[in-house]
């Protein structure tokens, strides 16, 4: 038997794409792993303009179902929702569990001046299911 971790902690930075649009699907953040189940503890959305406010999304979605403007099977947790300059915001007030091949999706407005930053802490553990 392969001595795999019961809890694995990592975490993930990556800039959040401009816009979504629906001739252009978005890639995930983040995918939870074959037989694990992971824990977002903390996903942290910083706006890095000096003077504008920028907006965010985010959805959830299963493996191979692509998130586009008109997608009727994702799930949006975070819509339009607005980070001041200089501002950092968690997007996920609790814990968010998703279950193997479960993809987190976040991404920017349409009308962002600057860049989203988003940084994931993430807990993957054994999934017992």
């Amino acid at each position: 038997m392969a001595k795999i971790p019961l809890n694995y902690f990592t975490r993930k930075s990556t800039v959040v794409p401009v816009s979504l649009t629906s001739a252009n699907p978005l890639s995930s953040v983040y995918e939870a792993p074959f037989e694990r189940a992971s824990v977002i503890i903390s996903a942290l959305a910083t706006n890095t303009s000096n003077t504008n406010t920028n907006t965010v999304y985010a959805s959830l979605s299963t493996r191979g179902t692509a998130i586009t403007q008109a997608s009727p099977s994702d799930i949006q947790f975070v819509s339009n929702f607005p980070i001041a300059p200089n501002d950092t915001v968690n997007i996920v007030v609790n814990k968010l569990v998703l279950s193997q091949y479960d993809n987190l999706f976040v991404w920017g407005g349409q009308n962002n001046v600057g860049n989203v930053n988003l940084t994931l802490s993430i807990l993957e553990t054994i999934n017992t299911q």
